[in-house]
């Protein structure tokens, strides 16, 4: 097996740059705004005078917080036109290497035009705002997808759960120099310095494998594909790389095969849908959380909440995030977490801390409010940090990615802009009751977490769309393979799949379940027939297959589950149907997931009786 080279870590670390200085943006704002010389140059004479711009008259200026609040706000709106606009077309037509150059490169100029080529215009501030978040937004689509390309399968889970942690440390980062460093140029312009970096590093750094095979494959053929991504793995990986690269075109082939689905064809299936409407729900849960709010107006609302130095406690209240950052992550694949529990205690680690630090603002008990404050910013990177950007890739498969997690990146920067927007006046209203609102927002995320998303940690991707809803009707209405039988005949077996499928989904049909050794059988090892379960996966992969999912309590079979491959599997449905090759099987606690090909048992039954 090839091993990752040197060269792979670098080339990691640069991606992981990035994700620093995405933190750095979501950081420095947020106590740049209650600088001193900040306010000077944007307040005094603009907004207001000596009273109304001073740290405490600022808090209730209507017309310098509507200044802050577009500051806030653009940069959400450009990370949004960024990840859905302008990452896809960059990262596929140009590369994965050049577009992190422009990351950094874009980055580097919004955050130069709204600090020293500002020249005082607000217009110009906006403009650079703005174009920090689409290079920000770029980033969030472009890096972690460089990053797993340039990695060898055993460390790609490990390399891509770096970039949460990456983006919480830079967030860090950002608080403490900007509390060592009150020049607001510096402290606006701080991840611009990160983007510089990785325009200048992003020349050494090789590009994604992947990317020049996929071209190569369109325009040159296999043989020049192959070719290519020997080549540029090689500069990657120690060892025989070639079971890497028929792997990677293999994955190429069936992607070239699939048609992708639409913006609009989202919305046409329920199965889909539904799916389309979680992940877009769950992205906006994890703003409702309110926790941008508390990054992008940090100095402000921690000082509304009667903190002293609000820009102190910011970065203790950063700094132990990254310990929530981390345990959520060791624990979201092992047997103690999960995606849907981690969900759970999350809010539960946010909603009542709010409800209680507001309870104890309204009683004048700061050291209770902070308390409660960073109990909930815990809580938020323990699950919601990181959870609700892995869950909706999950949810889809290979030809309904592209566009469904598009649409779920552009809904959960439009909603961060919205909760950012509407922060100021919150606070404006109330302390107490912004507070009490993002509680009970949370109590809400709580319900929706409970009613419908569902655990998909050792889930296969490709039975992960059916734990939603039944898809069989959608998969059994494709076009059938008309293979040797003609159009005709393949439709009258189709309607008759059809009328098998609707009696196991009854449960009215039963397996036989015999272990073979080897080719031959082993005759009187016939187990108690057992009825299917609810099935759970019907997806026609490509035109000539329909592949159909059962799962079977480990407990009706007599031997161990390591012996699974060895098993046949013989169907009844008012008679006996045939026998159904396994194709794959997935364990999971107290059970099997069975994987067969309906098409072959029609293939190779049709003189059976059911056919």
């Amino acid at each position: 097996m090839a091993t990752a080279k040197p060269e792979t870590y670098v080339a990691v670390t640069v991606a992981m740059l990035g994700a620093a200085m995405f933190g750095f943006d979501q950081g420095n704002f947020g106590n740049v705004q209650s600088f001193e010389s900040f306010r000077q140059e944007w307040c005094l004479g603009r907004y207001g005078d000596e009273i109304t711009c001073s740290e405490a008259g600022a808090l209730q200026n209507a017309s310098w917080l509507r200044f802050v609040t577009w500051g806030a706000t653009l940069i959400t709106f450009g990370a949004a036109a960024g990840a859905t606009l302008a990452g896809p077309p960059l990262c596929n037509g140009l590369g994965r290497r050049p577009c992190v150059q422009i990351v950094g490169a874009v980055c580097c100029l919004g955050c130069v035009m709204a600090s020293y080529a500002s020249w005082h215009s607000v217009y110009e501030f906006y403009l650079g705002r703005f174009i920090t978040g689409c290079g920000v937004g770029i980033s969030c689509f472009a890096l972690p997808l460089y990053s797993a390309e340039i990695s060898p399968p055993q460390i790609r889970g490990a390399t891509g759960s770096l970039f949460q942690p990456n983006v919480v440390v830079g967030c860090f980062f950002s608080c403490l120099f900007t509390l060592l460093n009150n020049d607001w140029y510096m402290g606006m312009v701080l991840p611009g310095l990160a983007g510089a970096l990785l325009l200048l590093l992003g020349q050494f750094v090789p590009e994604s494998p992947r990317f020049l095979m996929e071209q190569a494959l369109r325009s040159k053929g296999i043989e020049a594909a192959t070719v290519l991504g020997t080549g540029a793995l090689k500069r990657l990986r120690h060892g025989d790389v070639r079971p890497e690269v028929t792997e990677i075109l293999s994955q190429i082939k069936m992607e070239m095969k699939c048609e992708p689905v639409s913006f609009r064809g989202l919305f046409k299936k329920p199965n889909l849908r539904k799916r389309v409407l979680i992940a877009c729900a769950l992205v906006v849960g994890q703003q409702t959380t309110g926790v941008n709010a508390f990054l992008g107006y940090a100095a402000t609302l921690f000082k509304h909440c009667g903190i002293e130095d609000p820009i102190k406690f910011n970065s203790i209240f950063n700094s132990i995030m990254i310990f929530g950052c981390v345990a959520g992550l060791l624990l979201i694949d092992s047997k103690y977490g999960g995606r849907r529990s981690q969900l759970l205690l999350g809010t539960l680690m946010m909603g009542p801390p709010l409800v209680v630090a507001a309870v104890a603002l309204k009683f004048g008990w700061p050291w209770l409010t902070m308390c409660m404050v960073v109990l909930y910013g815990v809580g938020f990177q323990f699950a919601w940090g990181t959870i609700p950007w892995i869950y909706p890739a999950e949810l889809f498969s290979m030809s309904e990615k592209g566009s469904a997690v598009s649409l779920a990146v552009g809904v959960n920067y439009v909603a961060n802009a919205l909760v950012v927007y509407v922060t100021p006046s919150f606070m404006s209203w109330s302390t107490v009751g912004t507070l009490l609102v993002f509680g009970a927002l949370n109590l809400l995320n709580a319900i929706f977490v409970l009613l419908f998303i569902k655990e998909t940690k050792g889930v296969s991707l490709e039975v992960i769309p059916d734990l939603f809803g039944e898809r069989l009707d959608e998969s059994l209405e494709a076009e059938p393979w008309p293979g040797a039988y003609g159009k005709a005949k393949a439709r009258e077996r189709q309607k008759r799949l059809k009328n098998l499928v609707k009696n196991l989904v009854q449960g009215e049909g039963s397996w036989d379940i015999r272990r073979s050794s080897g080719d031959r059988e082993r005759h009187g090892e016939t187990r108690k027939p057992c009825a299917p379960l609810a099935p759970l996966s019907g997806m026609p992969l490509m035109k000539e297959t329909l592949f159909f999912s059962w799962e079977i309590p480990l407990e009706k079979f007599s031997f161990g589950q390591s012996q699974l491959p060895l098993v046949d599997f013989f169907l009844r449905v008012g008679g006996p149907v045939g026998k159904i090759h396994l194709l794959e099987s997935h364990g999971f606690d107290g059970g099997v997931i069975i994987e067969v090909s309906l098409v072959d048992l029609m293939r190779t039954s049709s003189n059976n009786r059911g056919f």
